[in-house]
């Protein structure tokens, strides 16, 4: 049985637990998402979404890609819906284990996760590729309606796309980053 999040419009109604694997822990999700959503990040005493070309902080911090995942995990028994982060290392070693057992990445696949210490990326080993999936997961909005209320951007209207909604999250991302430099370049100041 799936927890279903009703969505009366609040943003709180989109919002999803960011799915955390501590140093030595272990954790099995069932992938939710069609694919991986990809942004870059900056860190700026928090992790503030990167708006592309006109971003105040491309060129003086380093920026680094996300991608997240809708995945369900067995709490006491119960499945609940949390959103996965993880950086390009993880991927690509993910991905090419996908290549060589000839898994594809879609909903209802399994994977285990695991990170070996504090500072080491998170391992992402695919495992059965036949779990069952909740078809309101799966749905693009979902994913793109729990980035939005993260990094406070607009939700993602009934029928928008992935680019659609990019385009439109955008200019609010880019006034975030112009706010956030402000209060950076003043605490950087006084420090």
């Amino acid at each position: 049985m799936f927890v279903h999040q009703s969505f009366d419009g609040t943003r709180s109604a989109f919002s999803l637990s960011l799915l955390k694997v501590s140093a030595g822990g272990r954790c099995d999700c069932v992938v939710q998402s069609s694919s991986p959503l990809w942004l870059d990040t900056h860190w700026v005493g928090r992790q503030i979404l990167c708006p592309g070309e006109e971003c105040p902080f491309c060129g003086n911090l380093p920026s680094r890609s996300q991608g997240y995942l809708v995945v369900t995990v067995d709490v006491a028994g119960e499945t609940k819906p949390f959103l996965l982060e993880f950086t390009g290392t993880s991927a690509l070693r993910f991905d090419e284990r996908l290549r060589f057992f000839e898994i594809e990445l879609k909903p209802g696949l399994e994977i285990s996760l695991f990170r070996k210490s504090k500072r080491s990326p998170l391992v992402m080993e695919p495992g059965a590729a036949d779990r069952a999936f909740d078809p309101c997961l799966a749905d693009d909005r979902r994913l793109l309606n729990a980035i939005a209320v993260i990094f406070g951007l607009p939700l993602c209207a009934a029928k928008s796309s992935r680019a659609t909604w990019a385009v439109e999250s955008m200019p609010v991302a880019l006034s975030l980053c112009r706010t956030r430099e402000g209060k950076f370049s003043a605490e950087m100041c006084s420090a």
